[in-house]
């Protein structure tokens, strides 16, 4: 969680510095063009201040020779006269461009101006939405803390009920080894019964035989039916009080 807001953080501000960026590049080339367009046509508008200046001089100097000399002595300077009248057309076209260029820029100008205005508003709800992500942040930093705190307790809590039930489940193996023991030791009267009556079936078979014995050993036949009986109920009884007490475990 931390490590993800100090991502979100370093991201908001990167895209904070690139929107600066990318927003006043513009307006600082255009901002320097258009001072360097001023300074052209200040420069170009004081050549045309001076040689206006120049112009006025010849002309007053041509007066004075048109009125002093001959016209062949003064057609040079009449020559350079015109020629600075030329130029003179030349730089005031230069400056009606230059004007034109400066007042397009002015536009630019103020058009990234409203654009760095714009940019400027968008800033203040960058930094407000940045202010509520960093408090949204907070809040999770606080909520995850409580989570792991609630976190601890609950192992803490399961892992004493894992104890307890640990304890019990090894009384409950201990209970099942006593039952196992105990079915063990009804499985081996079960099978000493067994012989008993196999034995039980082989007197029979041999008084069966021994017809003329079987006056004297009705007696003995029936006992031992009796104490077979009295066996096969106990067996019963013991088999019965082994389930039940499984049952019960």
């Amino acid at each position: 969680m931390r490590e993800e807001n100090n991502q979100l953080k370093s991201s908001l501000q990167t895209q904070e510095v690139q929107a600066i960026s990318s927003r006043q590049g513009p307006y600082k080339k255009e901002k320097q063009k258009n001072e360097d367009l001023l300074k052209e046509l200040k420069k170009k508008d004081e050549e045309c201040k001076s040689l206006t200046r120049k112009i006025n001089v010849q002309t007053c100097t041509i007066r004075d020779l048109r009125k002093n000399s001959s016209q062949t002595e003064n057609q040079e300077a009449i020559c350079q006269c015109e020629k600075s009248f030329q130029e003179l057309e030349d730089l005031k076209k230069t400056q009606n461009q230059l004007q034109e260029q400066l007042k397009r820029a002015e536009n630019d100008a103020s058009f990234f101006k409203n654009q760095l205005d714009i940019f400027f508003n968008e800033r203040e709800e960058i930094l407000s939405d940045t202010n509520r992500l960093r408090a949204t942040t907070n809040q999770y930093v606080v909520t995850n803390k409580d989570l792991r705190d609630e976190n601890c307790r609950l192992h803490e809590k399961y892992q004493r009920e894992i104890k307890v039930l640990r304890e019990q489940l090894r009384k409950e193996q201990q209970k099942s080894g006593n039952l196992q023991a105990s079915l063990s030791k009804t499985q081996h009267e079960t099978a000493q019964m067994k012989e008993l009556e196999s034995l039980v079936e082989d007197l029979k078979l041999k008084f069966n035989e021994e017809k003329s014995e079987k006056e004297k050993g009705q007696d003995q036949v029936r006992n031992l039916e009796q104490t077979l009986g009295k066996e096969r109920e106990l067996f019963r009884e013991t088999v019965k009080k082994c389930f039940a007490a499984y049952q019960r475990s």
